[in-house]
Parts: structure tokens; sequence; C-alpha cells
């Protein structure tokens, strides 16, 4: 065989194999950014009524449940709302361990499915800015009822629907407080813990992935900014709470000192509690002596007492390195590096 001829073949067999691995790469990411449908696991226990609202095109179902009797008096009367949102994977019924605390508040609730998820409508390939617009839409819906006060609005978001509710204020969205539990802030951290769970190798895989959501989503670099979750905190004055458990092993609570490094926020009310897994916060009994306070001062807008809700926030120390901030880079050169563009975390639970 002439080298002629022997260079073809080698480079045609070269040809073949780098096909077959991009098919490879493309048949992962398009699983990984499918979210299994999880089923409803429950009711909300009060009285409830069942929503739809538009979203980018599709419907989005969702629950209603007006606030506890006598929390508010008379015909007309407009109510505090919470939204909780769910995460990657998840539903509305598996955030429903939020609503218990948040009822007996007084506060009206929201719960509803983003797109892909629960009973709402699919999208061919959700990411985070379709929960961001998910959560917008579902704020619009709420402004419009007229049993809900619209000054008085608050987001509770687990995991990417605490991302989707950060990004949310990169947009102005009329809300008066966000709090977030145990959310993934780095696109890298969300990758290699999806192929952790998939026995699959990091190397080259945490690296490819994310040029293939980019380009499966339409994501280009003049719109990849909306998609940093440190940027959206740094311009926006809404009042945050951010909590994240040490015992989160699905994403670290590192992902916490890296956002409050990089918003350069003083003051940015955050806090660390001790509970295991990705979706028990709520079972550390500091997380809600620090959120409840935090929601009446922002969303109830009642006068907290001196000390109430604030030492363990705002003194809350960094557990372990914190990563470098956030630097803006270009988009395709840098992809690994850039926050959260799409959840890639069928795992999540809540």
């Amino acid at each position: 065989m002439s080298g002629w001829k022997l260079a073809g073949w080698i480079g045609a067999a070269g040809a073949a194999a780098v096909a077959a691995g991009a098919a490879v790469v493309w048949k992962i990411t398009v699983k990984s950014q499918t979210p299994m449908r999880r089923p409803m696991i429950g009711l909300p226990p009060e009285p409830y009524e069942a929503v739809s609202f538009p979203s980018g095109g599709a419907t989005l179902k969702g629950w209603f449940v007006p606030p506890k009797t006598g929390s508010a008096s008379g015909e007309g009367a407009r109510h505090p709302l919470m939204i909780v949102v769910h995460g990657w994977g998840s539903n509305k019924s598996r955030v429903l361990r939020y609503t218990d605390r948040l009822y007996n508040e007084g506060y009206a609730l929201l719960l509803f499915d983003a797109r892909s998820h629960g009973d709402s409508d699919e999208h061919p390939t959700p990411t985070g800015l379709t929960f961001r617009d998910d959560v917008l839409a579902a704020i619009a819906y709420a402004r419009s009822r007229e049993d809900v006060d619209p000054e008085r609005i608050g987001l509770l978001g687990h995991s990417m629907g605490g991302y989707g509710s950060l990004l949310a204020l990169g947009k102005q969205a009329p809300v008066q407080a966000v709090v977030t539990d145990s959310m993934p802030v780095q696109l890298d951290t969300v990758v290699r813990a999806e192929l952790k769970r998939r026995r699959m190798p990091a190397f080259p895989l945490s690296s490819v992935i994310p040029r293939v959501v980019y380009l499966r989503s339409g994501i280009t670099r003049r719109n990849l900014h909306e998609l940093d979750v440190v940027a959206a905190v740094r311009s926006s004055r809404t009042p945050v709470l951010l909590v994240h458990s040490t015992g989160d092993m699905f994403i670290p609570s590192s992902e916490l000192d890296y956002l409050v490094a990089g918003a350069e926020r003083p003051g940015l009310a955050h806090l660390f509690v001790s509970s295991e897994g990705h979706s028990s916060s709520e079972t550390d009994s500091r997380f809600w002596e620090q959120v409840l306070p935090f929601l009446r001062q922002h969303v109830l807008k009642q006068q907290v007492p001196a000390g109430e809700g604030r030492p363990a926030y705002l003194s809350a120390q960094r557990r372990g390195p914190a990563s470098a901030p956030p630097q803006t880079a270009p988009a395709a050169e840098t992809a690994a590096d850039v926050p959260v563009p799409a959840p890639l975390i069928p795992g999540e639970s809540g």
C-alpha cells in the first residue's frame, strides 16, 4: 500500500472516530438536558386552586394557596405572596416541604412546574434561562391577581429554582426579596456533579458538554451575560438571603462562598446550615430562624426586633476555601468557566 493510500485510510479512520465521539457527546448532552418527569408526591394540605399561565409559548401549571383564614380581613383584601420554585428534575409537589411555615406566617402561596417539569408543557432545550423566564411569568401572573398585593411578593427557590430566581433579578423582577437554598453557581461544578453521578470521566466531557448546550439552546456571545448569576446579584439591590448546607454532597457549599466573594455586596445575607443531602436545609432549625425574620422585614414589611435573624446570616463564616471571583471572559473560549447556563443535574429531588 502506498504512503498516500495509508494516509488516506488513517485520515478517514480519524474522521470517523471524531464523528462517533461527537455523536456520543451530543447524545449525553441531550439526555442531560432532558429533565426526568418525576411523579407528584402529594398535594397542598391547605385549600388550593389549580392555576395555569403562559411562559414562552408554553402553559405552566401550578397551585395557588390562599392565605390562612384570619391573616387579612375584608372582601377584596390583597395578600402577601411567596412564590416557591422547584429545582431541575423536580416539580411543585417536591417543594411542599417549605410551605407549612410560610402558610402559618400569613402568606398566600404559588407553586408551579417549570417547563419540561411536572404537569407543565415541554420545552426542547430547558436551561437556566427558561427557569428565569418561568419565574418572571409566575411573578406576572401573581401580580395580575386581585387577591395578591403586588408590593409584597417574595421568591424562595431551591437549587436551579434559586438560580432562575436570581437571574430574574437581572431582568428587574418586581419582587421584594429572594431566598435561595442549595443553589449551584458555577457550570463546572454542575457538569462534574452530573458526570460523577453517571460514572463518566470529567475530562474531556466537562469542557465539551457546555459548548453543546450553548449550541442546542441558541446561547451566543450576545446573550451569554444573561446567565451570570453572580453579576445579577451584584447589580441588584433587591434583598437576598442565600442558604446552603455544608452537608450537601451534590452541590457543595463552596458554591455559596464563590457567589458571596464575586457579588461584592457588603453585608450580603448568607447562611450555612448543617443538614444531610441536597434537599433538606429546612430541617436545620437555623433555616427558619433566619428565613422568617428576613421575609417579615422585606416582604411583610414588618419592623423586626433588633438582632432578630441578623447575627447568624450576616456574620456567617465561609466554610472552606472560596474560589476566585468570576471574570468577564469570551464565551466559547472559556465556556467551562462561565456561571451555569443550563442545568445538567437530573438527579435533584427538590
